[in-house]
């Protein structure tokens, strides 16, 4: 029978604690990253992908594909952008010229 010092529990206990925060961080990485639009069906909307910790590009695609980042709108992290309202890991609201416009997210990436 295999006995366990102190020292080696501490250390097992500490490596579980350090997956764990690894496991939590890369799960918030790129959360926004996919294809929205106003309406699933169409055949345009923005692409929004992580470059960053908190950064994300945000390029806007039709059926050309998409325009480089920044051409449409500059560089974010959305959740510190008053442009950018998140309702849910799937609804979100931008400011257009218009006012609020209602985006939901079709297509991880």
């Amino acid at each position: 029978m295999k006995i366990y010092t102190k020292t080696s529990i501490l250390i097992l206990l500490f490596l579980v604690c350090a997956l764990l925060a690894v496991t939590e961080a890369w799960a918030d990485e790129g959360r926004f990253n996919g294809f929205w639009k106003k309406d699933c069906k169409a055949k345009v909307g923005l692409q929004f992908l992580n470059f960053e910790a908190d950064r994300y590009f945000i390029s806007f695609c039709g059926r050309g594909g998409c325009m480089p980042p920044t051409a449409e709108r500059p560089n974010t992290s959305i959740e510190d952008d008053p442009d950018y309202n998140i309702i849910d890991d799937e609804n979100i609201q931008i400011y257009e010229e218009d006012g609020w416009e209602d985006y939901r997210k079709c297509l991880d990436l």
